[in-house]
């Protein structure tokens, strides 16, 4: 079965405003440089990624204790109000 014509050869895409406006915003100097710098930052691999259980046993006893300093804060302005 043969494809159609428009399927096997699709029209160039058609330039929105932010289109145009991007392509603009990479001629400027240095601006491809930056786009890399975002990919980059974007793609990379975060510290629960990459440690994930570590992540779990660092952050469930932080969670314990900062819960407890709040509730013994809020105990203590509760005695001495």
């Amino acid at each position: 079965m043969a494809l159609p014509d428009w399927m096997r050869n699709p029209p160039e895409p058609k330039l929105t405003w932010r289109r145009r406006l991007t392509y603009r915003a990479l001629r400027l100097p240095g601006a491809p440089a930056l786009q890399r710098l975002r990919w980059r930052w974007e793609t990379r691999r975060r510290l629960h990624q990459r440690f994930p259980i570590l992540t779990a046993l660092l952050a469930i006893p932080l969670a314990f204790v900062t819960i407890m300093v709040m509730i013994s804060a809020v105990y203590w302005l509760y005695v001495n109000a």
